[in-house]
């Protein structure tokens, strides 16, 4: 049983870092001559910030908390290195916004809806 687990936890310990350097690598690949690497940022611009209350729940001790989340989302221009081909991605960004009062809480669920 231990020779198991430790050849699971092995396995664990090489696939995932493996798909994710293999995601993180292609991220910045070009769609037109492919090769790595080649993507470069030329602009970002902001398209819209987004409020929202989300309700989670704490596996430790099954209690649930309502958060507020502000969600921005980008247009991101790249340019290939290479073969200057130009390409745009959405890139979002999620942050937690601690300290607001429930009357707070209330205002951004109602425009949410």
């Amino acid at each position: 049983m231990e020779v198991f687990v430790l050849a699971v936890f092995g396995c664990v310990l090489v696939i995932v870092p493996s798909i994710l350097l293999g995601v993180w690598l292609f991220r910045g690949r070009c769609p037109r001559c492919g090769k790595l690497f080649a993507a470069r940022v030329v602009g970002s611009s902001k398209m819209a910030t987004i409020m929202s209350v989300d309700t989670i729940r704490n596996p430790q001790t099954n209690a649930t908390e309502e958060v507020a989340m502000r969600e921005t989302g980008y247009l991101v221009t790249h340019r290939c290195r290479y073969c200057s081909h130009e390409w745009e991605r959405i890139e979002t960004h999620a942050q937690r916004v601690d300290g607001l009062t429930p009357h707070e809480l209330d205002e951004i669920r109602r425009r949410q809806l």
